[in-house]
């Protein structure tokens, strides 16, 4: 590429950017400022938080991280990271996989490489964050009409069936798999926690009739290897006036420690010593490991 039109590419890139910066100017961060130098190449970062709507119409922040390389725009388009606090960790994984899927396909929504199209591609990702559903509407208010009816199969006059299960996966990789897990618990009013990767394991708590119908759902999935190694039905003492002395009773703890905007249905860990820290905080640790045959 000639000096001359390098010089122009680059000075419409500027012009672009300086566009962004006016139409976000409460929104925009710089990371890492483009170098003003013919002699230097430099890419250049920077973070938009702007505001949304999920699925379900709840608003939620979103931010968006650019990074724009010498070769934006003729050669390559901005490389894009979308993260959000009110968002699982599985949903922000499908978030970046799916802009991922648009970018590379031949959409006709999609800007051709050569052109500038950071508008366009801001455009985009708040489009694809409608499809999310954020945290804050998972609370214990808003549950589904199947989660509400699996409380009241379980309930007697004066306690709770419940139960825990652990199982046992060949491996937890598939993405969709992921978001099953995590998206049918919360439906279903059950917690727990589950470690991707080789070998899977999850280990989950709630309503026995939630647990049995989850578990089915689980199974039904194609697996490598799947297995049930654990399941156990026990009761509570119901008192509709008092969630701290049902709590106490509960096999799994919900995670004080926990820092806000993280899941409290299922909860993602990347160890297996990691997934034993949360069952120890719930006195499960050595029954886990011999569950597990780790011991």
């Amino acid at each position: 590429m000639n000096k001359l039109i390098q010089g122009d590419l680059k000075e419409s890139s500027h012009q672009e950017l300086n566009l962004i910066q006016s139409m976000y100017p409460d929104q925009f961060q710089w990371i890492q400022e483009p170098i003003q130098s013919a002699n230097l190449p430099q890419s250049s970062s920077f973070r938009l938080t702007l505001e949304s709507s999920d699925s379900n119409g709840q608003e939620y922040t979103l931010q968006i991280t650019f990074t724009i390389s010498v070769d934006y725009p003729q050669l390559a388009h901005p490389n894009l990271a979308i993260s959000s606090n009110h968002l699982t960790r599985v949903d922000q994984i499908q978030f970046n996989e799916d802009f991922k899927a648009w970018i590379s396909s031949n959409s006709n929504d999609r800007p051709p490489i050569g052109e500038s199209c950071l508008d366009i591609l801001i455009d985009k990702v708040i489009d694809l964050s409608h499809n999310f559903t954020c945290l804050s509407d998972l609370n214990p208010k808003n549950l589904s009409c199947i989660q509400s009816q699996s409380v009241a199969q379980t309930l007697s006059l004066d306690h709770l069936d419940m139960a825990w299960s652990v199982f046992w996966m060949h491996h937890i990789m598939a993405t969709g798999k992921r978001k099953n897990i995590i998206s049918w618990a919360r439906e279903l009013n059950i917690r727990g926690w589950s470690k991707p990767g080789y070998p899977g394991v999850l280990i989950i708590d709630g309503p026995a009739k939630a647990i049995e119908e989850y578990s089915s759902r689980l199974k039904s999935l194609r697996w490598k290897a799947i297995q049930q190694r654990h399941l156990e039905y026990y009761s509570i003492p119901y008192n509709r006036n008092s969630s701290s002395e049902l709590e106490l009773h509960r096999k799994i703890k919900l995670d004080v420690n926990l820092e806000p905007g993280i899941d409290m249905a299922i909860l993602e860990v990347e160890t297996m010593s990691e997934l034993l820290r949360q069952a120890k905080n719930s006195g499960l640790e050595n029954l886990v490991l011999e569950i597990l045959k780790i011991k």
